[in-house]
C-alpha cells in the first residue's frame, strides 16, 4: 500500500533481450475509500490488467502519455474541446492518423519529441497491438522506459481447467 493506493503484483515476469530489460506482470491497483478499510470492497478499483516496463533506447526529455480517447468517442467535437482542457500542464497533441486520433488521446510536455516518438510505423503498431488483444491499452513514455498498462482483469496466466495446457 503507498499513500492510501492498494497495488497486488503477481505473475512477475523480467528478461533482457541485448540491452533492452523487459518486465511485466499482472498488476491491480485501487484506492481505500475511508482510512483503515481493508475489504476489497471498501475501495475503488483503478486498474486491472497487464503492466509492461521497458527499456527504450532513448532518454527522454520530456514525459508523454497515450491514453484511450473516452472523451472524444463520447462527446465528438466537445470531447476534442474538453480533451484540451483535461490535459493539465500537458499539452494535447494532435496526430496525422486520424485512425489513431480515434482511438487515443496523446499528451505530452514536448510536443517535437512526442511526434518524434509517435512515428507513423509505431502509431500502426499500437493500434494492431490493440485490435490483437481487444482490450484498452494506455502507455507512457517517461525518462528511458516504455510503460504499457493493458487493461485485463481476468488472470492470463492462469491454465484454463477445461483446455490443454499446451495450447496455452
Amino acid at each position: 500500500e503507498v499513500g492510501g493506493t492498494v497495488y497486488t503484483i503477481s505473475d512477475f515476469v523480467s528478461w533482457q533481450i541485448g540491452n533492452t530489460k523487459i518486465e511485466f506482470s499482472m498488476l491491480e491497483c485501487g484506492q481505500h475509500r475511508e482510512e483503515n478499510l481493508i475489504q476489497e470492497e471498501d475501495y475503488t478499483h483503478i486498474f486491472g490488467g497487464l503492466f509492461f516496463s521497458v527499456d527504450f533506447n532513448k532518454n527522454f526529455a520530456g514525459k508523454t502519455f497515450v491514453l484511450v480517447d473516452v472523451a472524444q468517442a463520447e462527446f465528438g467535437l466537445i470531447g476534442q474541446e474538453l480533451q484540451s482542457v483535461l490535459g493539465g500542464n500537458k499539452e494535447l497533441i494532435r496526430l496525422e492518423s486520424e485512425e489513431f486520433e480515434k482511438i487515443f488521446v496523446v499528451y505530452s510536455d514536448d510536443q517535437i519529441e512526442a511526434r518524434y516518438i509517435l512515428s507513423p510505423s509505431l502509431m500502426e503498431k499500437i493500434l494492431e497491438l490493440k485490435n490483437t488483444t481487444n482490450n484498452l491499452i494506455e502507455m507512457s513514455f517517461v525518462k528511458n522506459k516504455l510503460y504499457i498498462a493493458i487493461n485485463k482483469r481476468k488472470g492470463s496466466f492462469e491454465p484454463k481447467l477445461h483446455k490443454s495446457i499446451v495450447d496455452f
